[in-house]
């Protein structure tokens, strides 16, 4: 099933709407909320009548079926992107590998500020740094 992955100029909300509105029924149209941004999950048919996927282009052997809705042909998975256009993994945001230290360690490592007062044991606070850093950043 595509994934839509909805870039920064995109309007979500109005995005969303025009998924739903094609769909013959609303389980043809699912979020996915595992990455740094809300993704849509689509039914293989929805995708076809929508138009999306349609343009031929010679896909990795890998490829994952994502769709960019601002028109690039490239697939690129969700995350923060460095100046030198180096991808960063960030830590997961639930389950296994994704505490307090991980996140603190992960922070201090692309540099981001952390106030005095918030320590490894505030991930969500940590969580919530990395976003506002990663939104400044562009």
């Amino acid at each position: 099933m595509p994934t839509i992955i909805p870039g920064p100029d995109t309007d979500v909300p109005a995005l969303a709407r025009k998924l739903l509105d094609a769909a013959d029924h609303p389980s043809e149209v699912a979020t996915d909320t595992s990455g740094n941004t809300t993704a849509f999950v689509i039914s293989d048919e929805l995708a076809e009548k929508l138009g999306y996927g349609t343009v031929d282009v010679e896909e990795p052997e890998d490829g994952d079926g994502h769709v960019d809705v601002n028109g690039s042909t490239e697939s690129v998975e969700p995350g923060n992107v460095h100046e030198d256009n180096e991808t960063v993994e960030e830590p997961k945001r639930g389950g296994a590998g994704s505490g307090g230290e991980v996140w603190y360690a992960f922070l201090e490592d692309q540099g981001v500020e952390i106030p005095d007062d918030v320590t490894a044991d505030d991930r969500t606070e940590l969580i919530a740094l990395w976003d506002a850093h990663k939104a400044a950043q562009g």
